[in-house]
């Protein structure tokens, strides 16, 4: 018996298989032909990929509820037909039995998706049992079946590609954009809020600079496989590139219960990591953000958790920083320091003062201290405790040091 779940089960009446043939029909459908099969008997047994392209457990509840459906479609047949409706149903299931099969689709809410969410399983063909032993029907069968099923699976390795990382197995940026996009959809309704955790590994690139990138890539996915452990089934642990990674907190925490959350994090790396006889001390750096309050969209809510996290590198690395919008201002405020830079010395707004030095002793002079100082048109005065260490990260400081020299 084949079904078509947005129909009616259709059934041969006209062959009475010997049981024999319902071995044959068994050996043939059950055991060897790839494709989504339920034979419905006394025992309502499923093969196994049924089982596997459904995504589904094998559970006995689920079962008997696909059987039910099956039975139910069943009733609803025999009705019609004995109600002598079934006159113009006997003559297109002989329109079938003389094509030979005719194409359905089979669409299954697979739980393991998001909710709401039906996929297309496969395309199946129902066909008259009086065919089954029809050695071209059968290759025919099986070649289609086996052709839906390669598609599929080239769906799903395109889907593997385009949302997950192929080193870590995690969720890429994409999908977990999309993640947090669907969230922010769903506050209208449902009013909840939630958390990101950015995770950056402190100084990673001397990793790969002094071992290797094959040993850097171990190294992350060991990292992944403690930080694995860790998460809760609702949260998603995500690798955004590179060193990067965020966790996607579903669900809204207090502080306290964050901040013993996020200490897991810290803890799990505090051991070292042996790869290829050298031992490596990895250390992150964190920062959180809070929707709705840090931000209105994934664009918003990542920019402000970048700031923090790197707010928690500037505090001395494997720190954890909680965003906030004076935050912002610093970073605004830097980035307007690092452009002025860039043309102080074309548009002449150094200067240098000399400081007198003297002995303690004696009072005597013994020379002057050459100090730099800056005066920019947008701020006035710059402290050289502002601009000094972001030249110096910029390397802007080797053109300043020419031109004091110079001058």
């Amino acid at each position: 018996m084949m079904k078509d779940t947005d129909a009616l089960v259709i059934i041969d009446r006209n062959k009475k298989l010997k049981p024999i043939q319902w071995v044959g029909l068994c050996l043939c459908v059950f055991l060897y032909v790839l494709c989504l099969v339920m034979i419905v008997r006394l025992t309502s047994k499923v093969n196994e990929f049924y089982i596997n392209v459904l995504g589904i457990s094998v559970s006995r509840n689920i079962i008997n509820g696909i059987i039910a459906q099956i039975q139910v479609l069943l009733s609803v047949f025999m009705t019609l037909y004995l109600k002598k409706n079934g006159y113009i149903i006997a003559v297109l299931l002989n329109f079938i039995v003389a094509a030979g099969a005719i194409r359905a689709s089979v669409f299954y809410n697979n739980m393991n998706t998001l909710p709401g969410t039906v996929i297309p399983i496969a395309t199946i063909f129902i066909i008259s049992t009086i065919y089954w032993y029809s050695i071209r029907l059968k290759s025919q069968i099986m070649k289609e079946f086996q052709n839906n099923i390669i598609i599929q699976e080239n769906e799903e390795k395109l889907k593997q590609l385009a949302y997950y990382d192929s080193l870590t197995g995690l969720p890429n940026r994409k999908m977990m954009f999309n993640e947090i996009d669907r969230l922010v959809a769903s506050y209208h309704t449902e009013k909840k809020g939630f958390i990101i955790l950015y995770l950056d590994l402190d100084d990673f690139k001397k990793v790969n600079d002094t071992a290797s990138h094959s040993a850097g890539d171990i190294i992350l996915a060991k990292i992944v496989q403690r930080w694995k452990a860790l998460i809760r089934e609702c949260d998603i642990l995500g690798r955004f590139g590179g060193d990067e990674f965020g966790l996607l907190i579903t669900t809204d925490m207090d502080d306290n219960e964050l901040m013993e959350y996020v200490e897991r994090f810290r803890d799990a790396l505090k051991e070292s990591l042996l790869i290829a006889r050298k031992e490596f001390f990895i250390t992150a750096s964190y920062g959180i953000v809070r929707f709705p309050k840090d931000g209105l969209n994934v664009t918003e809510l990542m920019m402000n958790a970048d700031i923090a996290m790197n707010k928690a590198k500037a505090a001395g690395k494997n720190e954890v920083r909680t965003f906030d919008y004076v935050m912002q201002d610093d970073i605004l405020k830097r980035l307007e320091l690092e452009n002025g830079l860039l043309n102080c010395i074309k548009n002449n707004e150094l200067r240098v003062v000399f400081q007198p030095l003297f002995e303690c002793k004696t009072k005597k002079l013994r020379g002057f201290e050459a100090l730099i100082r800056w005066n920019y048109p947008a701020m006035g005065l710059v402290s050289p405790a502002s601009f000094i260490p972001i030249a110096e990260e910029t390397g802007m400081i080797n053109e300043i040091g020419r031109w004091i020299i110079s001058s």
